[in-house]
């Protein structure tokens, strides 16, 4: 629960879970979670219009409500780069020249 968040201050069930996930954004932040485990940056992407101080606020307020936990994840594999691996077009080849050399300017012809 946050400093600024107001609470119920009774013990029925119902009020005792608006405490924790009665805030702005917080249905929508385990929303996201849901679906697994994510990233910060899945969450802000998932949530648009969330503030990145509000987004950590209600992680905070989560965990320390023991709903969430924060876990470390392994680093994103590395997106393949594409190549042109066909041989250039007869058009790719007449422009050729074009393409600057280390030691020319940007639009010299090559030797």
């Amino acid at each position: 629960m946050g400093p600024t968040m107001r609470s119920y201050q009774q013990f029925c069930p119902a009020a005792r879970a608006l405490d924790v996930i009665g805030e702005r954004w917080t249905l929508l932040v385990i929303r996201e979670l849901l679906a697994g485990q994510k990233r910060y940056t899945d969450l802000q992407d998932g949530l648009p219009g969330i503030g990145p101080n509000v987004l950590a606020d209600r992680l905070r307020s989560l965990q320390q409500a023991g709903l969430v936990e924060k876990k470390r994840l392994p680093p994103r594999k590395a997106k393949p780069r594409r190549r042109c691996r066909s041989p250039p077009s007869p058009k790719a080849r007449s422009i050729e020249w074009l393409r600057p050399t280390p030691f020319s300017g940007p639009f010299t012809r090559r030797a």
